[in-house]
């Protein structure tokens, strides 16, 4: 059975995998199964550039190969905000030691009051998720997706996958069967956009 390492310390993130590859020969670990390994700094401008910083970080540190991933939300409204500091975009309202479910609440929380003034048809935004794997030489393989929406006035849904409407309605609030998130119409983007 072939090992991979998860780059996550979202234990979510690292369930909807296993689940994902759960037919296939491959074992799939977190960063902590090697013990204590330090977060590598994700300072680059794009989420390719930080799925691969991951990728190969933890492919060093734990011998094998590793899949990681960056994503976020760029809002049209916000500029393309928050970007590549979706999953930190609220941390300054919790402290230090707050854990995953609240630091998605802060970064739910602090979006939905950017965008409290934004009309319902000027909400659009898309998800991103760039994918690297690695075996700590290379890049092995690269993928992106983007899925389109709009952003909901309420959050819905679990995982911090509430910001967005399903891609199967016009109502933005109506976010409970996509926990992926988006849903108008774009032209394709280049998943290396911050």
């Amino acid at each position: 059975m072939q090992r991979i390492v998860l780059a996550t310390t979202n234990p979510g993130k690292l369930r909807e995998i296993r689940q994902v590859l759960g037919s296939l020969p491959i074992d799939v670990l977190g960063p902590e199964t090697f013990g204590e390994i330090d977060e590598p700094v994700e300072d680059a401008p794009t989420f390719a550039a930080n799925a691969a910083i991951k990728a190969r970080y933890y492919a060093r540190a734990t011998a094998a190969w590793c899949l990681a991933d960056d994503s976020g939300l760029l809002v049209d409204a916000l500029k393309g905000a928050p970007g590549v500091h979706s999953a930190r975009y609220g941390t300054d309202r919790v402290p230090a030691s707050a854990d995953r479910s609240e630091i998605d609440a802060a970064n739910n929380a602090k979006l939905l009051e950017e965008m409290a003034d934004i009309p319902d048809p000027q909400r659009t935004a898309r998800f991103v998720c760039h994918l690297a794997l690695s075996d700590g030489k290379a890049i092995l393989l690269e993928a992106c997706g983007t899925v389109e929406g709009r952003i909901a006035r309420t959050p819905s849904g679990e995982n911090g996958g509430s910001r967005l409407a399903s891609r199967k309605g016009p109502d933005p609030d109506q976010a409970d069967d996509c926990n992926a998130e988006q849903g108008k119409p774009r032209p394709k983007i280049d998943c290396d956009e911050d």
